[in-house]
Parts: C-alpha cells; structure tokens; sequence
C-alpha cells in the first residue's frame, strides 16, 4: 500500500517530473488529482486481494487533469479463493 506521502515522492522521482508543470501554453497537472489516482489504485488493491494488477493507459491531462481514457484490471486466476473481497468506497 501506498500514501499521499509515497505518492507525491514516486511523481517527485519521475525524470520527465518538469512536463507535469506548465508546459507549451497548458495548466500544470493537478498533482493533488494525480496523487488521488496513485492512492485510489493502492486503495483497491488492498481492499480487495483478487486484483492481481491494474494498468491505466493513457492517462491523459484535461485542463491539468489527469483523466484514465482506458483500463484493465487483471484478477487472479482463482479469485473466488482469494482471502478479501472488501468493497472500495
């Protein structure tokens, strides 16, 4: 699991870090928004141990959002037995 603080580090830690501020003309990405996602996906997968991964591409950013166009979300293969199946709220 991560937290906001993990979050904001795994961003602060991206080499190409300098495109989410303003960049050609468009807003900064929203990195409250972006930290949102990170912590939602480690959220999920804690709640819930039949996620085996989740893979969000493209992110893209509207107006310096980041908004998830598609998104897969493999369970694993015996889901039925995995131990929790907590819901996300």
């Amino acid at each position: 699991p991560i937290d906001r603080v993990d979050a904001e580090d795994m961003i602060d830690d991206l080499a190409t870090q300098k495109l989410l501020g303003e960049f050609r003309g468009e807003p900064a990405v929203d990195r409250d928004a972006l930290i949102d996602i990170l912590v939602g996906l480690s959220d999920a997968a804690v709640a819930d141990a039949r996620i085996k991964s989740a893979d969000l591409n493209p992110l893209i950013i509207v107006d310096g959002r980041p908004v998830a166009v598609d998104a897969l979300v493999e369970l694993r293969p015996d889901a039925a037995s995995a131990g929790n199946h907590g819901e996300v709220g």
